[in-house]
């Protein structure tokens, strides 16, 4: 008999669950009775290593990640500034200016990370910490779009792609190629140190690489 394993299975499941006209779009569990998946409009399912039920947040805005410290403390992130916290049996509702969070992590229930991104391809992504009782965070240092955070704590990373030359005069003066606008040339880094501050923009961006 073939196995497979825990968290394979889990996902596997997912295909056989009820079936919805949005798409999901994250999965995360800390185990393989305890996965969470989150979609569009406001989508959320879980699945509790027998079956998926569905637990909507109520509200119709696209969620894109999903990251939980405990069972009964979830939170699951997304466009139009959308931050939804599950306390093991309802979602609190918070909204975080108009960003499009697209990326959220953490280390313990009072070290979480989040980054986001406006509609404005020339503004920075912003990059929020929660201390276990408020949200706090500043931009980053360069403009780029945001595609994923991950830590190896105490170390906090965000990736992204850089779709427009924010400096070209430097690049120019030093001798290096002109972009093409909308084409993506660049691979972004950044780090930052979990703690339970708020990330000093001093320390960001830790790197910035060409591809």
């Amino acid at each position: 008999m073939r196995v497979r394993p825990p968290f394979l299975a889990a996902a596997l499941a997912l295909l056989a669950g009820p079936a919805h006209a949005q798409s999901y779009r994250a999965l995360w569990g800390p185990g393989p009775n305890d996965i969470w998946a989150v979609g569009g409009a406001g989508l959320v399912a879980h699945f509790d290593g027998r079956a998926w039920s569905q637990r909507p947040t109520g509200y119709q805005a696209d969620l894109n990640a999903v990251w939980g410290a405990a069972p009964n403390d979830v939170w699951a992130v997304g466009e139009s500034g959308a931050v939804f916290r599950w306390n093991g049996s309802a979602w609190q509702v918070t909204r975080l200016g108009e960003h499009n969070w697209v990326s959220i992590g953490g280390c313990a229930a009072n070290d979480v990370w989040m980054v986001g991104q406006s509609e404005d391809e020339g503004e920075a992504p912003t990059l929020m910490h929660w201390n276990g009782s408020a949200w706090s965070g500043e931009r980053l240092s360069i403009p780029f779009r945001a595609a994923g955070i991950a830590l190896a704590c105490p170390d906090v990373w965000v990736a992204g792609a850089t779709y427009f030359d924010p400096r070209p005069d430097q690049r120019r003066n030093a001798g290096g190629p002109s972009t093409t606008p909308g084409a993506p040339d660049h691979l972004s880094l950044c780090r930052s140190r979990s703690s339970t501050r708020t990330p000093r923009s001093s320390t960001l961006p830790l790197r910035r690489c060409c591809l």
